[in-house]
């Protein structure tokens, strides 16, 4: 399932950048904080597995208190329907196994190796291991500093048995420890086999153990001896191959006691110091760090945030060295003090919110929605995560909602209303000019409208009564003795000249009698209309 433009939680995912059997990463924005993040997301069938919410959220909780240079931050997490994720420090760099595939540099493979054994020793110091160290979970900044990220990852995925329904344990074959492949209960000694494997693949360019399917590989790391590294790189210091060798020692007891252990044993035999009694007297003085190990440690302040520590290493190596590391240490100086400019606006930025809200929260009680939707809205816009910013916007909008349509309906009642008071007027008008048939109109569409409007059921009635009186007594003109009862229609004639002389002498007789008629009927209605002035 492809998330890219989706939002989890608060971060617009953009664009899938990575893919793995348990997971998925994605870059993603965060508005709030104007930045791009790593959002790695398990496979929703993980949903599944009982207790899996509980333990997701106990080991990410867990991941997220590691604080260590070299190990990739975790920014946040969270639970959307079935899907579960982490929200890491985005690195675009890319990996320590985009540069596999040929032998290192020993000094090389040693910084880097030293970088994510720290890491590994930070972790196991507060009971977390790793369970799947590999090149691919080890990401590499611009300058090349090493970044362990996924902690804990297999072991959430896994639950309490450390084996898929295959029979091979959580993790990557290639770099499993023997008790890992079988199952068994695993600790800090997993993680150092799968170091000292990384160690291997890093000076021969090659991993120890191939084979056609996952499951022969773990079947060579239980029962094969490791071809020795320099039967592949000859040039290769025996020290080296040693170490490799007691690093991947089958019995987990015969490794390193710690990362950090192998890491040392790895600078002794690469670089080893030179005797202290060769040294001239102002060398064997307890002095400063060297510059090189101020930068580390610079460099771990930088990439955790610690601006305040960053810039005070900073500022002592540009004070010794101006152009040190061909000017990075300056610019990270200015980039770590400019870091901190931008925290004090954050600061700022955020106590102008909280004012805001104070604000708004007073408009918010007393009612007044129509502003105080537009200021919820602001605030939310400024910060997606602001506390009960959504829902106290939900509330004012449902609000001036209900408050627009209770507006609407009063504009709505008032308008009839003065429909009803126009059609009423009208209807009295009418009745005192004597106008009876539109009066009884006007009352009939009140009473539809509004059957108790008033008085106008009896005006109405009224209205009726007189035009049926007054229909009594209309005069009836009869047009002979045979047809009483019955009013003539008065039509004009057709024109008789081309008639036969009978049928014209008839046809002129019966227009005298219809002109006649027509007189007493203008006579009889213009009598009635003078009696009703009267």
């Amino acid at each position: 399932m492809d998330l890219a433009g989706k939002t989890l939680g608060q971060f617009r995912i953009t664009e899938a950048i990575g893919r793995g059997g348990m997971a998925a990463v994605y870059k993603a924005y965060q508005p709030s904080l104007d930045r791009y993040v790593a959002i790695k997301v398990l496979s929703a069938q993980h949903a599944l597995t009982p207790d899996f919410s509980e333990r997701f959220v106990r080991e990410a909780r867990a991941i997220a208190q590691l604080n260590h240079p070299n190990i990739l931050p975790v920014i946040d997490f969270g639970q959307e329907d079935d899907l579960s994720y982490i929200v890491m420090k985005y690195v675009p760099a890319g990996t320590l196994k985009g540069k596999m595939g040929q032998p290192m540099e020993l000094e090389t493979a040693l910084r880097l190796l030293e970088g994510i054994a720290a890491a590994l020793d930070h972790a196991h110091s507060r009971g977390i291991l790793h369970r799947d160290v590999k090149p691919g979970n080890v990401l590499l900044d611009e300058n090349d500093w090493a970044l362990l990220a996924d902690f804990g990852l297999a072991k959430m995925v896994s639950g309490s048995s450390e084996l898929t329904g295959s029979g091979v344990g959580i993790g990557t074959p290639a770099y499993m420890s023997p008790e890992q492949c079988q199952g068994m209960p695993v600790d800090v000694y997993t993680d150092i086999y799968a170091l000292g494997i990384v160690l291997y693949e890093m000076v021969t360019g090659r991993l120890p153990f191939d084979a056609d399917t996952p499951f022969a590989v773990v079947m060579k790391q239980i029962s094969d001896p490791l071809p020795l590294p320099r039967s592949i790189r000859a040039d290769l210091p025996e020290d080296v191959e040693r170490i490799i060798l007691k690093a991947t020692a089958k019995t987990p007891q015969d490794r390193f006691e710690t990362a950090g252990d192998l890491a040392r044993a790895l600078r002794a035999a690469i670089t080893p110091d030179p005797p202290t009694t060769l040294l001239p007297n102002n060398a064997r003085k307890k002095a400063t760090p060297r510059l090189a190990d101020l930068y580390t440690q610079a460099l771990g302040y930088f990439y955790t945030e610690q601006w305040a520590k960053a810039i005070k290493t900073l500022e002592t190596i540009v004070a010794t060295q101006p152009n040190y590391e061909d000017g990075d240490a300056a610019r990270r100086l200015e980039q770590s003090k400019e870091q901190v400019q931008l925290a004090d606006l954050y600061t700022q930025a955020q106590r102008a919110l909280s004012d805001e809200y104070s604000d708004a929260k007073k408009l918010h009680d007393s009612g007044q929605w129509q502003a105080v939707v537009g200021v919820w809205d602001h605030i939310r816009n400024l910060d997606a995560n602001y506390p009960d910013t959504d829902g106290l916007l939900t509330q004012a909008q449902s609000k001036l909602r209900q408050e627009r349509a209770a507006e609407a309906a009063k504009r709505q009642a008032e308008g009839r209303a003065r429909h009803l008071s126009d059609l009423y007027r009208r209807g009295l008008t009418h009745m005192a000019a004597d106008e009876w048939q539109q009066a009884a109109t006007l009352f009939a569409q009140i009473e539809t409208m509004e059957p108790d409007y008033q008085e106008t059921s009896g005006l109405l009635e009224r209205a009726r009564r007189e035009i049926a009186s007054r229909e009594a007594k209309a005069p009836v003109i009869h047009s002979g003795q045979g047809d009483k009862g019955r009013l003539i229609r008065f039509q004009p004639q057709r024109k008789t000249r081309n008639l036969p002389h009978g049928q014209r002498r008839k046809r002129c007789a019966m227009d005298a009698l219809a002109r006649r008629q027509r007189k007493l009927v203008s006579n009889a209605i213009s009598r009635r209309l003078a009696g009703l002035r009267l």
